[in-house]
């Protein structure tokens, strides 16, 4: 039932933006399958701002973010992971991270990484990739993408663009 219901909330909603909190349902949808897939071997805390809630936002940017923490992130094996999401409203912008407290990347290849992303060039982060060109191509200059890996420990995304709202998202359509 469920995976129909998600299957159904991406296929049916029109347009390329979607309510933070439609986003937010599809995402409940897909985690709760992943928790099945990986017999509880992580949590999933999430951070919303009310405000946050109606805004709208490219249509499954979410999903990518929370997939790279579950196949590239955490240790399966370890049944103590965490993912972190987070979406405010700071004035006329909106911001959306997504954290893991899994391996990270060294100093390195994450430099690497956000080379590649600043040059729109592609790499084998298909997801990371496609999300920061879809922002690219929807807001050009007045998006971030920002890649932290503290200490090499855990990873974490955040996204800053143009809060939008239903009456000026579409419009632009």
């Amino acid at each position: 039932y469920r995976r129909t219901e998600c299957a159904l909330a991406s296929i049916n909603k029109k347009g390329t933006f979607i309510s933070v909190a439609d986003e937010l349902h599809i995402l409940k949808n897909y985690i709760h399958l992943q928790e099945f897939r990986y017999q509880g071997s992580f949590d999933v805390e999430y951070d919303i701002a009310k405000e946050a809630c109606g805004c709208y936002i490219p249509r499954l940017i979410l999903q990518p973010l929370v997939e790279n923490c579950l196949v590239h992130g955490l240790d399966r094996k370890r049944k103590d992971g965490q993912i972190a999401i987070e979406i405010r409203r700071q004035g006329e912008l909106i911001v959306l991270s997504v954290q893991d407290n899994g391996k990270g990347l060294d100093p390195q290849r994450l430099q690497r990484l956000m080379q590649e992303l600043a040059s729109h060039q592609e790499s084998d982060h298909y997801g990371l990739y496609n999300i920061n060109e879809r922002l690219y191509l929807t807001y050009r200059d007045q998006y971030r993408l920002t890649l932290e890996s503290p200490l090499g420990k855990g990873f974490r995304i955040t996204l800053t663009f143009p809060a939008e709202e239903e009456n000026t998202c579409f419009a632009s359509l």
